[in-house]
């Protein structure tokens, strides 16, 4: 819901609900005061459309490629969450060699300034 512009700073809005179960008395809630702050506003920055990565092959056998991090750090975790690779992304696309991980199923994690994505590949061997 928006905030109605006419409201000038220091005005009150106090909200009080009712709440009705069947037939019975409404539950009535504390009444909540909110005071309009002009002199605090922020902004709030347009939520960025995550990149789209690529991991491929999936599953992998020695090399992973990963696609579309731009400049970013690639992590890979395990299932429990710890780091057990990390690389600079290197231009459009960068290959992780995963020879030496153990079989099972990882997480990529990519993390560029504030934007992060994650996906998932299975090591095989």
């Amino acid at each position: 819901m928006a905030l109605n512009a006419g409201l000038a700073g220091g005005t009150q809005i106090k909200n009080t609900a009712y709440i009705y179960f069947d037939s019975n008395p409404a539950v009535v809630t504390n009444t909540t005061l909110n005071t309009i702050d002009t002199a605090h506003t922020t902004k709030v920055a347009p939520f960025a459309k995550p990149k789209q990565i690529r991991v491929y092959p999936n599953p992998a056998f020695d090399y992973v490629t990963v696609e579309n991090a731009g400049d970013a750090t690639i992590m890979v975790l395990d299932v429990n969450g710890v780091v057990v690779m990390q690389q600079a992304a290197t231009g459009v696309t960068t290959t992780l060699n995963v020879n030496n991980l153990a079989a099972g199923v990882y997480v990529i994690r990519t993390v560029s300034g504030e934007q992060a994505t994650t996906t998932r590949f299975t090591k095989y061997r």
